[in-house]
């Protein structure tokens, strides 16, 4: 059985949402899966990697309550394979960071979410009750996916670690999928 092969698509405008996509991306490869990443400054070349990919994880920062208009932009030129369901069954997952503990960032991973389900591809939440982890993981309580808030360009190493944990489920759910379990 060849490895899972995940892929890290994300945007990032201060490089906080990055620092989250590398520490995914990190768990990935430890959990055994075959990762990478892309920022979404060149959208075909995104298309062209989610195309080849067995899941995918989105991130963007987000802004007055949303995703990044870079991440819209991408979205929008994915209506080929939309119509296509070229990403049908692909295991998504999401992440995001702001400035404020809350900032609406649900709604950004909403919008993620509702971005994978409008492809076909299956959405993989984070399984973490907040506030129940025993290191502090997950510590806005948000289900849908990994969130951060950042302080001067630095993000909480919690949140980090959210992230890692969401890359590791996402490489374990992936080899599971792939194995047909």
């Amino acid at each position: 059985m060849d490895l899972a092969q995940i892929l890290v698509l994300y945007h990032s405008g201060e490089g906080t949402t990055r620092r989250l996509a590398e520490a995914l991306h990190n768990a990935a490869l430890a959990a055994g899966a075959q990762s990478q990443c892309c920022d979404l400054s060149d959208p075909h070349k995104a298309m062209a990697l989610l195309d080849q990919c067995d899941a995918v994880a989105l991130g963007s920062p987000t802004y007055m309550g949303m995703v990044a208009q870079e991440f819209l932009a991408f979205g929008a030129h994915t209506s080929e394979r939309w119509s296509e369901q070229r990403w049908r069954d692909k295991i998504a997952c999401g992440f995001t960071c702001g400035a404020n503990a809350n900032g609406d960032q649900s709604s950004t991973l909403t919008y993620m979410q509702t971005f994978a389900c409008q492809h076909g591809m299956l959405w993989l939440s984070l399984d973490i009750p907040g506030q129940l982890h025993p290191e502090g993981l997950n510590r806005f309580g948000t289900s849908l996916g990994a969130t951060g808030k950042t302080v001067d360009g630095v993000v909480h190493p919690l949140d980090l670690g959210t992230a890692a944990y969401l890359g590791k489920r996402l490489a374990s759910a992936c080899l599971r999928w792939k194995r047909g379990a």
